[in-house]
């Protein structure tokens, strides 16, 4: 598993497990390439953000962090 400075699990966007699962992002609308061990899709902008003031996640409220997180990178 690759993990980046945020201790982001980074996944293939092609997977069809993580491509099947990104909604669009519930904060700002846009396409989501995030995904929350609560299986919710955000940008990585947006749940960042978020997550500096709250670790909950604001569709479920359900306790989270970044660790954990999946991004969807081109790979």
């Amino acid at each position: 598993t690759i993990k980046n400075r945020f201790n982001l699990e980074l996944v293939s966007r092609s997977d069809n497990n993580i491509s099947e699962k990104l909604d669009d992002c519930v904060i700002c609308f846009e396409e989501a390439n995030c995904l929350t061990r609560c299986q919710h899709s955000y940008c990585f902008r947006c749940i960042h953000k978020w997550l500096q003031q709250k670790n909950k996640c604001p569709y479920c409220q359900s306790y989270i962090e970044l660790d954990g997180c999946k991004l969807a990178v081109l790979i």
